[in-house]
């Protein structure tokens, strides 16, 4: 997610014991919604290249549990204490 030639965010997923997907913003993406909306429609299409994915919601965020289920992620439980999400791609 790039503002100005400003690097505001990243993400991907990681390939551990599970697919994790990962987002890393700075405090300024968060006043340029429509790009953060933007980015993650884009990210779908990254999560769609894989059958299921995992996220952690992140509590220095509080809007993270909402951010998550409008990308299409549903929660599924709790993971070491925090709100763990589940996408299952249709694409496949």
């Amino acid at each position: 997610m790039v503002k100005n030639d400003e690097l505001l965010g990243y993400g991907g997923v990681l390939y551990g014991s599970f697919p994790e997907a990962f987002m890393s913003l700075t405090p300024e993406a968060l006043n340029w919604p429509v790009l953060l909306a933007k980015s993650a429609r884009a990210f779908r299409r990254v999560l769609n290249q894989h059958e299921t994915v995992f996220a952690i919601a992140d509590h220095n965020y509080p809007t993270a549990p909402r951010f998550l289920e409008w990308i299409g992620f549903e929660c599924v439980g709790y993971f070491e204490g925090r709100r763990l999400y589940r996408w299952h791609s249709t694409h496949q």
